[in-house]
């Protein structure tokens, strides 16, 4: 008896320093250094690597990062905030919330010696941030002066973009806030939003009224089949449970999370519209963060219509949408290389071979609505389009099943 009592104290002993034994001796302090904006920072705790992966001490970087890290009033959360930037990091759990956005951490944060350590990726993410790894000198080189991309670099990095901000349980086109948060967990950076006008004139994320009944004839009777006041819709939640967005509520999102593009879905054709629709957009922007506008992707329906946007702010980048577009496939080319617009969008019927070959012959970017299906997109790939708005298929998912390509 008193030798099996002895072997269990022996185990748990053991057992009870592997965590520290593991994170000490995967430390290799000595092979990586950290650079932050152009020098060489020494850290009190060095780098360490866990498994794979290099972490390096959360705390540390971001003070050096120009944030102010504390104690948050529930005590196992520490807060680091920076300008409009607020993260919570709560302690013992596999997320974050930046900016009210609930971010996975998939196991990029661990805890070595009671301190948190974080992967860089992650850190750069967390901070919108550029992180990069120079092999020469073994250095992880942050920046957080993060450049602006050139116009259309958002279509050579992702070829997938949110239809209706995604699909949340098996709801498409809801727009909503949950719809967007599942979709960027689930990878999704280029978000398609549809915009219409309440009764009073405020624009908001609504595919159109009709769905909008749909969304809430169950739990909102009252506003069933009539366009609501902005007050109302705000007021609204889409099936008991979801948030619906205006415009003020996307440009916040976007200030609060460089990394995500807006496409813009307003559907109108009429001049007036138009107009009323994008000086809407762009004052909202500019109230909130006048940066944003990089970043958001007008669809055009018309020629006539880039003219009429152009008036009330010219855009870094636009998408020639053909849905409404009767004119030839020549015309279309023309148009697009004349206005220096590099993304076509259509419908699957216009994919054609000759079409194609116009539009590559000039560098343009095809990309096809709605598609859901692997199979699809693996032969719509094949024959040149360069990406997909979709519901249901997610860039998290391409990247887990071709490692990001097909």
């Amino acid at each position: 008896m008193k030798r099996i009592v002895c072997l269990l104290v022996l185990t748990v002993l053991f057992l009870s320093v592997i965590p520290c034994l593991s994170a000490e001796t995967t430390a290799k302090s000595d092979q990586v250094t950290v650079s932050i904006n152009g020098t060489v920072k020494n850290l009190k705790q060095p780098p360490v690597i866990l498994g794979n992966l290099v972490f390096i001490p959360m705390r540390e970087i971001f003070i050096q990062c120009g944030y102010d890290v504390k104690q948050d009033t529930v005590i196992t959360n520490m807060r680091y905030k920076k300008g409009k930037t607020d993260i919570i990091v709560p302690l013992y759990k596999t997320y974050v919330i930046k900016n009210g956005l609930r971010i996975e951490t998939n196991n990029k944060m661990q805890l070595v010696n009671g301190n948190m350590f974080i992967t860089p990726d992650m850190a750069g993410r967390l901070m919108d941030a550029e992180v990069s790894w120079d092999s020469i000198k073994k250095t992880i080189v942050i920046s957080t002066a993060r450049n602006v991309s050139e116009p259309y670099a958002w279509a050579k990095d992702n070829m997938l973009i949110a239809h209706g901000l995604g699909a949340i349980n098996g709801a498409t086109a809801t727009n909503s806030l949950e719809a967007l948060e599942y979709n960027y967990q689930a990878g999704y950076r280029v978000f398609e939003i549809d915009l219409a006008a309440t009764s009073d004139d405020k624009l908001v994320a609504v595919h159109d009224w009709d769905t909008f009944t749909g969304f809430i004839k169950n739990t909102f009777p009252e506003l069933a089949w009539k366009v609501p006041t902005h007050e109302q819709f705000k007021g609204a939640k889409f099936y008991g449970y979801l948030t619906p967005l205006d415009f003020t509520d996307i440009a916040n999102i976007m200030s609060a999370h460089k990394d995500i593009y807006i496409v813009t879905d307003t559907k109108s054709a009429d001049a007036a519209v138009i107009k009323k629709q994008f000086e809407q957009i762009v004052n909202a922007a500019k109230s909130v963060d006048e940066s944003i506008l990089k970043r958001i992707i007008p669809q055009l329906y018309s020629e006539e219509m880039l003219g009429i946007v152009n008036k009330i702010h010219k855009f870094d980048s636009y998408i020639y949408t053909l849905y409404m577009v009767y004119s030839p496939d020549y015309k279309v080319v023309d148009f697009a290389v004349k206005n220096n617009i590099k993304v076509v969008t259509m419908a699957p019927p216009r994919f054609t071979d000759k079409f194609i070959k116009m539009l590559a012959e000039k560098g343009i970017y095809i990309y096809l609505h709605t598609i859901n299906s692997m199979y699809e997109i693996e032969n719509y790939r094949k024959k040149g389009a360069r990406g997909f708005y979709s519901d249901f298929v997610t860039p998290n998912y391409i990247k887990f099943k071709y490692d990001d390509t097909i």
